[in-house]
């Protein structure tokens, strides 16, 4: 059977494979992936048919990325996965898991972005095996305002959407559960919310 049409499927128990002809009457199943690990996002990279990343929750191992470069075949996990750098006090923040994932812009082939919980943001060079920290975002002078520790989702505030303009690798938008709406138009060095009637000033 053809694998023109792939659904990738992640869940709290792990990540499912189904795949079919451009028919779509048969499916054959691949998994579980990753038994018993949270699968938060499973993308498949639109640039590169043989790259796919997962956000995945290990449970007592910590939050991770888990990558395929042969279309899901074999998996290795990052070297890096994303990480707040230290901070003292107040500004202390781990990620408690990666939520969302984002294939760069198709001229920046090899890049992706991820959001996590608490909400930051982070990019990849390498197809998702070595993360770094998003500084203009994640040590912004209004990070604790735009996103506090406290409330959003059941598992915990998200950056939870990203979108790269297609025009423009440089210009992108961020969605959040408690700041709404923040537009880069510098890939991420600075920021500024596009919400009205909101507080996110």
């Amino acid at each position: 059977m053809s694998d023109a049409i792939q659904l990738l499927v992640g869940t709290r128990k792990g990540a499912w494979i189904y795949r079919s002809d451009a028919g779509r009457k048969a499916w054959q199943v691949e998994g579980p992936l990753f038994l018993g690990q949270i699968i938060n996002h499973f993308v498949r990279d639109p640039r590169d048919p043989q790259v796919m990343l997962m956000a995945a929750a290990t449970g007592h191992l910590g939050p991770t990325i888990q990558r395929s470069t042969d279309a899901g075949r074999t998996w290795t996990e990052a070297k890096q996965p994303p990480a707040f750098h230290k901070a003292e006090g107040a500004n202390s923040r781990s990620v408690d898991h990666s939520f969302w994932l984002e294939p760069g812009h198709p001229s920046e082939p090899g890049v992706w972005w991820v959001g996590t919980s608490p909400p930051g943001l982070f990019r990849s060079a390498d197809a998702g095996d070595t993360w770094e920290s998003v500084a203009g975002l994640n040590e912004h002078p209004m990070v604790l305002k735009w996103f506090p520790p406290e409330g959003g989702t059941p598992d915990g505030a998200l950056l939870n959407q990203i979108l790269i303009d297609p025009r423009d690798a440089a210009h992108m938008y961020l969605a959040t559960c408690s700041a709404g709406v923040l537009e880069s138009c510098d890939q991420g060095a600075t920021w500024r919310p596009l919400n009205q009637n909101v507080a996110c000033d």
